[in-house]
C-alpha cells in the first residue's frame, strides 16, 4: 500500500466539530461512545444532574415561602403597632390633667437621677485613677470604690497583693511573673491577664 493511501486512518473534514454526519445532518456529538471505564456513565451523568435541579428547585421553593412569611409578618406587625398606638392614644386621653402632670413630673424625676447617677459614676472613676497611682491600668477594674476613702483602701490592699503575688514569683524562677502588658499566654494557654487577675483573687 502507498504511503499516500491513508483514507483509513487520516482525519477527513467529517470529522472536525461541527460538520454534517452521512446524512447531512449536523453531527451534535451525541453518537460519540465512552469506553468503559473512562469515568461516570451517562445515566450517571443524569442521575446527578437531575439531583442538583431538584436541590435548586427544593432552595428556591423556600426562599420564596420565607420571603412571603416575613413579607406576612412585617404586614402583621404594622397591624399590631398601629392596634398598640391608637391604643395608647385612647388612654391617654382619657387621662386627668392631673394624672399627666403627675407623670411628666415622674419622668422628668427619672431623668435627673440617671444624669445624678451618671455624674457620680464619672466622678469616682476620675477619682479612682487619681488615687490609684502605681496601680496597672489592666487592674483598675478591681478598684470599685465610689468614695475617697473606699477607693483608698482598696488601692493599698491591690497594691499588698500586689506585692506578695510578686514575691511568690520570685521565689519560683522557673514560673516567671506573668507580664500582662506583653499579653503573652502562660501556663495551660491561659493569658498573663487571666493568670493575674486569678492570683489576685486568691489573695484578696
Amino acid at each position: 500500500m502507498s504511503d499516500l493511501d491513508t483514507s483509513n486512518t487520516s482525519p477527513s473534514p467529517l470529522d472536525m466539530p461541527g460538520a454534517k454526519d452521512a446524512a447531512g445532518q449536523p453531527d451534535t456529538g451525541d453518537n460519540v461512545e465512552v469506553e468503559a471505564g473512562d469515568g461516570p456513565s451517562y445515566d450517571d451523568l443524569l442521575a446527578e444532574r437531575d439531583k442538583w435541579k431538584k436541590a435548586a428547585r427544593t432552595n428556591e421553593n423556600r426562599a420564596k415561602a420565607n420571603a412571603d412569611k416575613a413579607k406576612a409578618y412585617d404586614a402583621d406587625f404594622e397591624k399590631y403597632r398601629a392596634a398598640f398606638e391608637r391604643e395608647q392614644q385612647r388612654q391617654d386621653q382619657q387621662k386627668t390633667p392631673d394624672e399627666i402632670k403627675a407623670e411628666a413630673a415622674a419622668e422628668a424625676a427619672r431623668k435627673i437621677e440617671e444624669a445624678e447617677a451618671a455624674r457620680a459614676e464619672a466622678e469616682a472613676r476620675l477619682l479612682r485613677f487619681k488615687l490609684a497611682e502605681g496601680v496597672p491600668e489592666f487592674a483598675m477594674g478591681l478598684v470599685t470604690g465610689t468614695t475617697e476613702e473606699e477607693i483608698t483602701e482598696q488601692v493599698a490592699e491591690l497594691k499588698a497583693a500586689l506585692a506578695e503575688y510578686v514575691s511568690q514569683q520570685v521565689g519560683e524562677p522557673r514560673r516567671p511573673a506573668p507580664n500582662p502588658l506583653a499579653g503573652r499566654a502562660g501556663q495551660n494557654g491561659t493569658s498573663a491577664r487571666d493568670s493575674f487577675a486569678a492570683a489576685m483573687s486568691k489573695l484578696l
